[in-house]
């Protein structure tokens, strides 16, 4: 993807999405870092890292207040799982896996359930709506599954203490 301004743009995805002053995204070494590139045991580059079929942050943004999070992550599927695999099917195992993963990470209350949203032009895109407390602070996500070429995205939208995930999905348009 790339970012210019205020505005990210994944021409492969074919979603973009326009923030406000109220959005800091992070910089291609804030970036970096959050993919491990910049830590001893990572090494090379976020490229080589997308091609060995790692997940890779595309984009991060977070709100001024601190309330809200935005990623854009994505995997290579590779060419023979990249026919197969189908968003559906990420976001089903998504929903069966995230509850004891979060509860390893000591949230509670965790529950994880399979939706569809229009997302970015499209009608009814794989979702996983979220719902946590996090040391007593209720945290909400909406995980957006979307499938181009051998490549799979994970949209994920985070909000603390009220569940605006929908309006920030709302942020996100198509490509033209």
């Amino acid at each position: 993807g790339a970012l210019t301004g205020g505005t990210y743009t994944n021409k492969t995805a074919r979603i973009t999405c326009k923030l406000d002053d109220s959005w800091l995204f992070y910089n291609e070494r804030q970036l970096e870092e959050l993919n491990g590139v910049l830590t001893e045991a990572g090494g090379g580059d976020v490229a080589s890292l997308a091609e060995s079929g790692k997940a890779v942050y595309d984009m991060y943004a977070v709100s001024t207040d601190g309330l809200m999070t935005i990623a854009v992550s994505f995997e290579n599927l590779g060419l023979l799982n990249g026919k197969t695999v189908t968003a559906q099917e990420t976001t089903e195992a998504t929903a069966e896996q995230l509850p004891a993963l979060w509860k390893e990470y000591g949230l509670t209350e965790v529950t994880a359930q399979l939706t569809a949203v229009d997302f970015a032009g499209q009608k009814s895109v794989p979702a996983v709506a979220v719902s946590a407390k996090n040391q007593d602070v209720p945290m909400y996500e909406l995980l957006i599954c979307l499938k181009a070429d051998n490549y799979l995205y994970t949209v994920t939208l985070c909000s603390f203490t009220e569940d605006v995930t929908a309006d920030m999905a709302a942020l996100f348009t198509a490509v033209q």
